[in-house]
């Protein structure tokens, strides 16, 4: 019984920082009784008992053996619709001799900021306001980059 109440309580946790409508139910033997999410600043396990804590750090312990299920409602139209990815398709080209990279399909209408990092995560080469433009790598070793330019990001091998 208290394995099932942990587990549920692990889920709960991820959902506390969540809307109004959101409601956590706690079922025993003498009834219910349900918390606000917006309200609820903590759930404590204890040895034997979880004590609900508000927000005004009052809290109601109930005993595992008394605890009869615990209810999480949330409210799902918190949800975003899914959509299509807006950003533009992007490719990126490498010169056969390592020298360059290029991309086509970038608006040279819009700066951004393009970093390239080595295998390690090593920022090693950064453009503040890129335009799309061609970029010089022949100063990088033979290796795995990923290159982020903007919101876009790209692995590639010189």
């Amino acid at each position: 019984m208290r394995t099932r109440i942990i587990a549920i309580l692990a889920l709960l946790a991820t959902a506390l920082g969540t809307h109004a409508d959101d409601v956590v139910t706690v079922v025993t033997q003498n009834g219910q009784k349900s918390y606000s999410m917006d309200k609820l600043a903590r759930i404590e396990l204890g040895e034997d008992d979880l004590v609900v804590v508000g927000s005004d750090e009052k809290g109601t312990t109930y005993a595992f053996d008394k605890v009869q299920k615990i209810l999480i409602s949330l409210n799902t139209t918190a949800l975003n619709d899914a959509t299509a990815d807006s950003k533009p398709t992007l490719t990126l080209t490498v010169s056969t001799d390592g020298a360059e990279m290029s991309f086509n399909g970038w608006d040279s209408n819009i700066a951004a900021p393009l970093y390239v990092y080595d295998a390690g995560g090593r920022s090693v080469l950064h453009c503040e306001a890129w335009r799309g433009e061609t970029v010089s790598i022949s100063a990088l070793a033979k290796g795995v980059y990923v290159v982020k330019a903007g919101e876009h990001t790209a692995k590639f091998r010189k």
